[in-house]
């Protein structure tokens, strides 16, 4: 997911230093996600609905999309920690994020708006308008998709794009907050908890306030109006409260002391974790459908995840190096950086090939094993290329315009002028 660079996550302020971990939790996220959407394209969950084995499929993949938000509050804020509160001028932050969340998002939306070229057999032949290519390409899907009941994510074929519309109202609003919130981090969590809350019960105890503003049929509002940036207020808090203790704990503790003290938080949060997990899937037993933002909606289960998920994710962070290993390694490193990529284009992927493949959907293992052998080479190949051809000269040239020395409005003199 969603877009925080691995190179940040390895020397992520000034005075450097790496958080080895949190590349491999960003690599096991994509997995999860990628899993969970191939599971449904290939019939599993649908065959497995309403069961115990639709529930811990639900349980292990689902909500991967948090470990994202939560990593990206981490690492962005992790920076301002480490300089006392400051970020960065706003205009230089924003252009960095820039660099590194439009490229490879803007080629994909190119795609997705040249592919009803290949007939009427995809995506109904319908091509985008002008308006749904400009609310795209402005990163406005998910308030456009709350108000207007026709507007369709992704051109109808890349709905996971959704999230792009999250992690762009947390670069908007980071600039503004990171000073406040490192002098009171603990603070800033409860208020970030506050918003989620307050968000997900007005959706709960008063849909009318979003159905009054969208052209969505009543039933269908809930689902989109939870899954707006202030629903997500508590993932991103909870990455940068960890930043802080991370930092705090790091400076203060000794390596020896601190692992100790990593082992004991994993013992508790580790078995917690699975009951967090089953009481948000359990909705499986119930909805058979896409219950991501229907599971969402359960203020406790989904929050209970969220933080379970969190502590797991600064403890292993804190531990020995041993510990870490499992989530430091050359593999996950690489799958970490490519993870944004594959984010991208794997439904759109997923659509080409159940338009045209004709892959098996029959809930099987073996049609699950088809949909992954056919899905993440691709993902992978054009996520490894986006990102060698495309990503990186673009940051970098977008890094040495940002860095290079101001230029005076006029020459002093002729020879001031001349080359040397």
């Amino acid at each position: 997911m969603p877009a925080v660079d691995t190179s940040e996550a390895r020397a992520a302020a000034t005075g450097g230093g790496r958080v080895p971990a949190l590349d491999g939790f960003r690599g096991y996220a994509i997995l999860g996600v990628v899993a969970i959407h191939l599971l449904g394209v290939s019939g599993v969950l649908a065959a497995t609905a309403g069961t115990g084995t639709g529930v811990a499929l639900w349980a292990a993949f689902s909500n991967s999309i948090d470990a994202f938000f939560i990593i990206s509050g981490f690492v962005l804020f992790l920076p301002a920690v480490r300089r006392g509160g400051e970020l960065g001028g706003k205009a230089r932050f924003w252009i960095g994020r820039a660099a590194r969340l439009f490229p490879a998002y803007w080629l994909v939306l190119a795609i997705g708006a040249l592919l009803p070229l290949l007939g009427p057999r995809w995506a109904g032949g319908v091509t985008p308008s002008a308006a749904d290519i400009a609310t795209h390409l402005a990163i406005l899907q998910m308030p456009m998709a709350l108000l207007d009941g026709t507007f369709r994510i992704g051109f109808g074929t890349n709905g996971p794009l959704w999230a792009l519309s999250i992690i762009a109202g947390f670069y908007l609003v980071l600039p503004f907050i990171a000073g406040r919130y490192y002098r009171h981090p603990l603070l800033g969590l409860a208020a970030a908890a506050a918003v989620t809350i307050a968000w997900k019960q007005a959706v709960d105890w008063a849909p009318w306030i979003f159905e009054s503003l969208s052209t969505r049929p009543p039933q269908a509002v809930a689902g989109v109006a939870v899954d707006q940036f202030p629903g997500w207020a508590f993932s991103f808090g909870l990455g940068m409260t960890s930043a802080w203790a991370y930092e705090r704990l790091t400076a203060t503790v000794a390596p020896g002391r601190l692992g100790r003290y990593a082992g004991l938080a994993l013992l508790v949060a580790v078995p917690i974790y699975p009951f967090a997990a089953y009481l948000y899937a359990r909705v499986a037993l119930t909805s058979g459908g896409n219950i991501g933002p229907i599971a969402r909606q359960d203020t406790f289960a989904s929050m209970l995840q969220t933080t379970m998920r969190g502590a797991i994710i600064l403890a292993v962070a804190c531990a020995p190096l041993w510990l870490q290993r499992p989530f430091a390694n050359r593999i996950t490193d690489r799958l970490a950086e490519l993870s944004y990529g594959v984010y991208l284009v794997h439904w759109l992927l997923v659509m080409y090939l159940f338009t045209f493949a004709g892959l098996p959907t029959d809930g099987t293992a073996l049609a699950f094993l088809a949909w992954v052998a056919a899905v993440v080479p691709a993902s992978l190949l054009f996520a490894a290329a986006s990102r060698r051809w495309l990503e990186l000269p673009v940051q970098s040239w977008v890094r040495r315009r940002l860095n290079a020395p101001p230029r005076p409005d006029r020459p002093i003199s002729a020879e001031a002028s001349a080359p040397p």
